[in-house]
């Protein structure tokens, strides 16, 4: 099995770091190979320019690498802080050059007639794990579930949003760690099945 993350903080230490850290070292104690892809760290360019959207693919190796691991990946994770409901701008700029027509969905149909959503994903688990300090109801669960992952037809989504942050005790952190191991685990098992 192997296990693509993908974090977006730019703190080098923070909660969603460790977060993401603790999905690493749960997959690599459960025999995954895994890609960590730490977006701040590695100056990814999140800007999609027209070129490439008429090009339908990158030419840059970042960008390439990406798409190889996304493909590759039998499980992707997802760490990031939630800002205005969403997810870091970083992130949405990898998605953008990421998951396009082609790697994550194409489109069936005969020229000139109404065309069919192919999701292309839909062998892939994921698990999406977010900070905020915010507590009311939010579009970042739909964002994901709805508009990224379920329209590239991944089904087997486990999502969790860590709310107040920064209000939150240690003894809160660490349930929140124990959260993302037990899910890294069970999608692992699962899937080993």
């Amino acid at each position: 099995m192997h296990v693509l993350v993908v974090v977006s903080s730019p703190a080098e230490t923070s909660l969603v770091i460790a977060l993401a850290q603790t999905a690493v070292d749960t997959a690599l104690s459960h025999s995954a190979t895994v890609t960590l892809l730490d977006l701040y760290r590695e100056r990814f360019d999140p800007v999609l320019p027209d070129e490439e959207i008429r090009r339908r693919f990158s030419l840059e190796d970042d960008v390439q690498r990406s798409v190889r691991e996304l493909v590759r990946a039998d499980l992707v994770v997802f760490v990031h802080p939630e800002w205005w409901g969403q997810p870091p701008a970083l992130l949405k700029g990898w998605i953008d050059r990421v998951f396009r027509h082609g790697i994550a969905f194409t489109f069936s149909g005969d020229e000139f007639t109404k065309k069919q959503l192919v999701p292309l994903l839909t062998e892939k688990s994921a698990a999406v794990f977010v900070t905020s300090d915010m507590d009311g109801a939010t579009p970042i669960e739909m964002i994901w579930k709805d508009s990224i992952l379920g329209y590239c037809g991944v089904s087997d989504i486990r999502f969790h949003r860590f709310c107040g942050v920064r209000r939150s005790s240690h003894s809160e952190r660490s349930k929140w760690l124990v959260t993302v191991e037990t899910t890294i685990q069970d999608i692992i098992a699962r899937r080993d099945r």
